[in-house]
């Protein structure tokens, strides 16, 4: 009877140097550092209470989750906006001193319309009101039209007219193609992850968030 020896198998070098490229490749994209800060904005803007404030500052110290929405979109906002209040009560549930919402670690969860012409500070009360997210620990932040462009361009928001008519009663209507973005900044307002808004799970965000406090 014949035995049979079989030699391990070899690769091509540049097949196994690709590999081990592709293998640090993918190490590094689930590795976040913080890689842009806002910090330095400091922008005049108005939340859906009527209280004057300057972003980011008065929300430094405890990281941020920010949406991006405005209260006439017929679809995705509402999801990206329904995301952020997912992910505030998954972070609460998984840290229970987060329920008392003057906690000193208590992340701000801030939706900031890009449609500051519409967008009132009591129109975002009456669409935060809808969501159930009226109170603290949430944020629904508007501004003029000047304070909300510096911010989108920063955070590299786009938006561009899709529609626009006159209704039979003279209103002007029109609605926004937009990107569709949820940001989380740590507790110096630098980038830690830039997510898909709608499209990204609340549980993953939530934990992300978990990981800063």
């Amino acid at each position: 009877m014949t035995s049979t020896s079989t030699s391990p198998l070899t690769l091509p070098r540049p097949f196994a140097q690709l590999l081990v490229i592709l293998a640090l490749f993918t190490l590094s994209s689930c590795i976040s550092e913080p890689t842009e800060s806002f910090r330095d904005l400091s922008v005049t803007l108005t939340d859906h209470r009527g209280q004057t404030v300057t972003f980011p500052d008065d929300y430094l110290g405890s990281p941020m989750i920010i949406g991006y929405v405005y209260t006439n979109c017929p679809d995705i906002c509402s999801l990206i906006t329904a995301n952020v209040n997912q992910i505030e009560g998954l972070v609460r549930e998984a840290n229970p001193d987060l329920t008392d919402p003057s906690a000193a670690n208590q992340p701000s969860y801030i939706l900031m319309t890009f449609d500051p012409a519409r967008d009132t500070p009591e129109q975002l009360a009456k669409y935060a009101t809808s969501f159930n997210m009226s109170e603290e620990p949430f944020h629904f932040l508007t501004g003029d039209s000047t304070a909300i462009q510096t911010v989108m361009e920063r955070m590299r928001v786009r938006t561009s007219v899709s529609y626009d008519t006159v209704s039979a009663s003279g209103q002007r209507v029109y609605f926004l193609s937009h990107s569709d973005k949820i940001y989380l900044l740590d507790e110096d307002a630098s980038l830690v992850y830039e997510y898909g808004g709608s499209m990204t799970t609340p549980t993953m965000m939530a934990n992300d968030l978990s990981n800063e406090l």
